[in-house]
């Protein structure tokens, strides 16, 4: 895409206003690494995605994820083996598959025909 194009489309306002509403650091960076599509597929695909997030909110009110700040530093530590997470560390990635579970649909919202079908569930464990 032209650079004109982007300026009068203020894309780069456009992924600055984005980048404010995203919550986590791995988020403003996704943000700013966004580049608009131009392919006419890749362009479906994004506003298929787009609208299935508006809808996701209208339903659920929020997609809002809630990580701590250096989630790239304890991502980092997660990766070395034996490597114990201080209590904040710990505290913060629990915050954030708090606000991850949080982001399904409510019992119930989920229909068949959106999942393409009724999901397998798994089979229930047996206690010895």
């Amino acid at each position: 895409m032209q650079g004109t194009t982007l300026r009068t489309l203020e894309f780069d306002r456009v992924r600055e206003a984005l980048g404010r509403e995203a919550l986590t650091p791995l988020g403003r960076a996704r943000v700013a690494a966004l580049a608009p599509a131009t392919a006419p597929d890749a362009v479906r695909a994004a506003l298929a995605l787009t609208a299935a997030a508006s809808a996701f909110v209208a339903e659920t009110g929020s997609l809002a994820i809630s990580s701590p700040e250096d989630l790239d530093t304890i991502l980092a530590v997660l990766a070395i083996d034996e490597q114990p997470l201080d209590p904040l560390a710990l505290l913060g990635l629990a915050r954030l598959t708090d606000s991850a579970v949080s982001l399904r649909p409510p019992t119930g919202a989920r229909t068949a025909s959106r999942r393409g079908g009724p999901r397998p569930r798994a089979p229930a464990c047996r206690r010895s």
